[in-house]
């Protein structure tokens, strides 16, 4: 399978967010005031939204072919 997004909280999620998740909300709009680190992998971008930090992929194949 193929990751697109990349997010932690420092919470538990609770059954109505992953549904959430599941049914293709960003992971930005669950429970976004406790959400510590989310990174959209599609097209090769690798960088977190909240911190700016840029992440490194190796060995990945990039696709613009996203789940949303």
């Amino acid at each position: 399978g193929f990751i697109a997004h990349a997010a932690l909280w420092n919470i538990a999620l609770s059954s109505t967010d992953v549904a959430n998740l599941y049914a293709h909300t960003l992971p930005s709009s669950v429970q976004a005031g406790n959400l510590v680190f989310y990174a959209d992998l599609q097209n090769g971008i690798a960088k977190d939204s909240i911190s700016g930090t840029s992440l490194t992929t190796g060995g990945v194949t990039s696709s613009s072919d996203g789940p949303f």
